[in-house]
């Protein structure tokens, strides 16, 4: 069975990544082979995005939970952290398990090409506005990406509970993001 799954993933990215439903089945195959092989632990981002889209809304928000508190640590103490932000909606820790995953079982990383890894993280997002992220824990109420009007951008929404903070809403552009990333990483203040 694995085998075949395998092979099925290598076709599926073995051609462009053209509409939501490529990202879908592709994370879905992804998805049996995490749990099939019992390495979803060793690939915690990738399962937890495996996860994200394919259903409605998510609370089990473990692996991404450092994160999630630290934007909410950095909203209501006012001490706004954009890489935090970023570190959520860049996806570079989903890509780059990806691609230490796609290693592990042989098939090639199309994701080094930049514009199919654009083009997939663009539909990726797509899919993931029909799907809010409610954690169990903290502050926050809901994380969700909204339908952005411009290519290359990512618009979300953050609310509280309790009206603990006005809702935020924010946007980034990936038109720069790497300048962005690289400077950054050279500085001494992690995104993350």
């Amino acid at each position: 069975m694995e085998e075949e799954i395998v092979r099925k993933l290598k076709l599926a990215l073995g051609e462009p990544i053209e509409k939501e439903k490529d990202v879908v089945y592709v994370l879905a195959e992804i998805r049996k082979l995490l749990e099939g092989n019992k390495i979803k632990s060793v690939y915690p981002i990738l399962n937890f995005y495996c996860n994200w889209a394919l259903h409605p809304e998510i609370d089990k928000t473990s692996s991404v939970r450092s994160i999630l508190e630290k934007i909410e640590q950095g909203i209501l103490s006012k001490k706004y952290n954009v890489w935090a932000v970023w570190a959520m909606i860049d996806f570079e820790e989903f890509h780059r398990e990806m691609g230490l995953f796609l290693n592990k079982f042989d098939i090639v990383d199309q994701f080094g090409n930049r514009k199919y890894w654009e083009n997939f993280r663009t539909l990726l997002v797509d899919i993931l506005i029909d799907c809010p992220l409610k954690p169990s824990y903290g502050d926050i109420e809901e994380f969700r990406f909204i339908k952005s009007s411009e290519r290359g951008e990512i618009d979300f929404m953050i609310t509280f509970k309790n009206n603990k903070h006005i809702p935020m809403r924010g946007s980034f552009s990936f038109l720069d993001a790497e300048a962005i990333i690289e400077k950054h990483k050279k500085s001494s203040n992690p995104i993350v």
